[in-house]
């Protein structure tokens, strides 16, 4: 798959979950949002031009919906 194919579909999920998401709140606006941050360092035993350390910082958010609406 060619890296504009695989964009493009990311576009695509990335809008449906966006409509997804809108509807829910429109449906019950009681949510909490949260989010796991990690940053890793990741060092190399020995450096070149190839290798060399690494530092990595990846997150992911959370959208928890209430159970009970309009609390």
């Amino acid at each position: 798959m060619s890296t504009s194919s695989k964009l493009r579909l990311l576009d695509e999920a990335g809008e449906k979950l966006e409509d997804n998401i809108t509807r829910s709140l429109r449906k019950n606006p009681c949510v909490k949002i949260t989010d796991n941050n990690l940053d890793i360092y990741v060092r190399t035993g020995h450096h070149s031009l190839d290798r060399r350390n690494k530092d990595l910082h990846m997150l992911a958010l959370y959208i928890i919906f209430s159970r009970v609406g309009n609390v």
